[in-house]
Parts: C-alpha cells; structure tokens; sequence
C-alpha cells in the first residue's frame, strides 16, 4: 500500500505520465488469460494458484495498478473463483484481499490524521490524486469483501483469522484516538468513557467514508457465530480461541462520540446487527456501551461551552442521541432478550436523566424537541 501510494505520488508530478502505463494492456491479457484457464476446468485453479499464485500476485500489487479496468477485473476474478468454483483452495487470495483491505485503510488514516481539518492543501496536486485513488480502491474492495461474506461464511472465519477483530481494530483505534485528540490508555488497560474528551459530533470529517466502509464490511462479518470469540494471528498457529475485547465496542463508540453522521450511522448499524438475535452475555455488555454513550451525551451538557459553538454543537449531540435511541426502540422490539438487559442495565434511569439534561437545550420551538418525545416513548 505504501509503495502504491508513492508510486502514485511520483507518477503525479512526472512529465512522462504516458510512459507509466507501458505494459497495463499486458498484464490485462494475462489476466483475461489467467481467467479462461480457471472457467475452463474446476481443476485448474488449484494446479495453477499452488505453483504460480497468480491471482495472489494480482491481488498483492492492486493498489500499484494504474489501470482502474485491471483492479476491476482482479477483483472480479476473485468474486468468480470464490462463488464459481466449488472447493477451490482461495484461503490465501482471501487473507491477502483482507490484509490489503485493513492496510488501506490503516494507511489512509494516517494521512487524514497527516491532513488534519484543513484538507489537502490546493496545490498539492500529488497528494490529492494519491488520496482520490487510494479511496476509490478501498471502495473497490470494500464492494468485493461484502460480495463474498454474504456468500460464504468461510470468508468471515479468513478475516477473523488474520486478526480483524483483535490486533488490527485496536491498531486502527490507536489511530483515530489520535484524529480525535483522546489519551490513548496504556497498554493493556480498558478504554474507559469518562476519560474521554467532551463529545464533539460534527457533519462530517476527512475519515468518514474510510470508517464508514470498515463497518460496513464489519456488519456482515459479526453476524458470523465465532466473530465475538476470535482467533488472533498468534493463537491461529497454537490453535487457541481469544475471547474478544471491548477493541470493537470502544471503535463503534468514537465513531458515535466523535466523527460524522455517516460514520455515526455505520457504527449504530454494527452495533444493531450485534444486538439484534444476541442472548448471552455480550448483549448485555453492547447495552452498557449505548447507555453509557447516552450518559457521556448528558455529562456533556452540562459542562460549559463557548458562545461560538455551543448552539452546532447541541444540536449535533441531540440529533446523535436520538438515532442511538430510536435504535434502543427497535432492538427492544425485536430482541425480548434485550428487554430484561435494558432495566438491569439502568436503561429508564438514563433516558430520564437525558430527558432532564436537554433541558435549556431545546424549545417548543425547537424541531430537536421531538428528541425528547422520542425517548419518553
């Protein structure tokens, strides 16, 4: 991914751009070759992958292909080979798809964190286009591992073997603690809500999209039996089962606190798929996360803000409340196991304790007034 990133850097502020393409339209045949030997016989997947590993390699240099049509078509061989090939061996093209797909956004975390709020500056072209091409691949691929988890199942257990909901969410959340300006607790050590910064929800930040499609593909993948008991990188080679920890809950929940509506929304559709055929003790440790985010909403309004940006934010911290309560409403509607959870988990106590925090907030006036009825419901 970073020598992709480079290349793409470097090509962007060449005289010779043409020169860069030179050989594209032979590594489209070969590929369009490499896809009739596998639609030719079942077999052949398997003879040519074990000797050659072609469609690894493809898959290994997708960020540095300059061709958008090459990436395509990679990644559509995949799809094929995964959902046409019956009891073919594709363990390895699925690992190397899931680590470039974690590594992408990984990295392009990085730069926003690099970029800050300002954005690109204008006359860094290189950078701009780097950025353009680097989302437009994790789109990409994004589309492609939601294809094949909702195909097969298996997908998911690949993505939970390399570590997908162990070490790599918690390298990720190291990352955005720094966009957003948390401490980030020393290790081993649970993330704990009250150390955490005042709330700040906004409209939208420069990471929005990136989170947004890690948890789309982290929807599909929770529904998988095992996904909360995952195997790490390590316990894979000793066979040992970690159980997993708060790394996914306390991701879902700065997505919430701190980042735009889109990702706001994409962690509430996580945590609505974890909790809504959930019965053992996860559910109930889920619950705690949404109550105690609706509490670390209600302590914020009664800390003083400045004039400026008092009024946005109020109105960006009501309007986030009332989607995680709307959500409370449907999981409590569809789960009865979530009812009982919900009072031994002080459910009624904080959503009257938000009810009276909203008050000077909001106004008969106010259209975020129908928070309030909303919660009384």
């Amino acid at each position: 991914v970073k020598y992709a990133w480079d290349m793409t850097m470097q090509a962007t502020t060449s005289i010779d751009d043409a020169e860069n393409d030179v050989g594209v339209d032979l590594t489209s045949e070969l590929l369009v070759t490499t896809l009739q030997l596998y639609s030719d016989h079942a077999k052949n997947f398997d003879l040519i992958e074990s000797e050659y590993h072609m469609l690894s390699h493809y898959i290994l240099g997708f960020p540095a292909f300059s061709d958008v049509s090459v990436k395509v078509f990679s990644l559509k061989t995949l799809e094929y080979v995964c959902t046409g090939l019956a009891g073919a061996n594709t363990f390895m093209p699925l690992r190397l798809v899931t680590e470039l797909f974690i590594s992408l956004c990984k990295h392009l975390l990085k730069e926003a964190a690099s970029i800050g709020d300002e954005g690109v500056a204008e006359d860094d072209e290189a950078k701009a286009k780097a950025m353009e091409d680097s989302a437009l691949d994790l789109q990409l691929l994004c589309e492609t591992l939601i294809k094949l988890l909702e195909f097969d199942e298996k997908v998911s257990e690949v993505m939970l073997e390399c570590g997908l909901l162990g070490p790599k969410i918690d390298d990720m959340l190291d990352l955005l603690f720094a966009i957003t300006g948390a401490d980030l607790p020393d290790e081993g050590e649970d993330v704990l809500i009250s150390n955490l910064p005042r709330p700040s929800p906004a409209d939208s930040t420069n990471v929005d999209d990136i989170f947004s499609s890690l948890c789309r593909v982290l929807k599909v993948v929770v529904r998988h039996p095992r996904a909360r008991s995952v195997i790490g990188e390590r316990g894979s080679a000793a066979g040992d089962i970690i159980h997993c920890d708060s790394g996914l809950n306390t991701l879902l929940m700065v997505g919430i606190l701190y980042l735009g509506d889109t990702a706001s929304r994409g962690s509430l559709d996580v945590f609505e798929t974890m909790m809504a055929k959930s019965h053992d003790g996860l559910l109930q440790r889920d619950m705690k996360y949404l109550i105690d985010i609706l509490h670390k909403f209600a302590d914020s309004a009664s800390e003083p803000t400045t004039e400026e940006n008092v009024k946005s934010s109020d109105q960006l911290a009501i309007s986030r409340q009332g989607t995680i309560l709307d959500l409370l409403k449907s999981i409590l509607a569809t789960n009865e196991s979530s009812q009982e959870v919900f009072r031994v988990c002080c459910g009624f106590e904080c959503v009257v304790r938000l009810i009276f925090s909203l008050e000077g907030i909001i106004s008969v006036e106010n259209i975020n007034s129908e928070i309030a009825t909303a919660a009384m419901k």
